[in-house]
């Protein structure tokens, strides 16, 4: 794959952590949601978060 290929918006599909001699962990629990942009001009942008995160502003969330 080229970085030419790489440009663009890219959404997460699975979180694991995997390390040798224990079990694979998912740190955003197994609804993990993250988004990964790369730009032409090298810059790049991630987000991730647990799937099931209440919405802004619901009890007990302050905005």
């Amino acid at each position: 794959m080229t970085a030419d290929e790489l440009v663009g918006a890219w959404r997460l599909e699975r979180f694991v952590v995997e390390r040798a001699g224990r079990p694979p962990v998912e740190p955003f629990g197994p609804d993990a949601q993250g988004l990964v942009v790369y730009a032409a001009d090298g810059w790049m942008s991630a987000v991730l978060s647990a799937g099931a995160r209440a919405p802004l502003g619901a009890a007990g969330l302050e905005t």
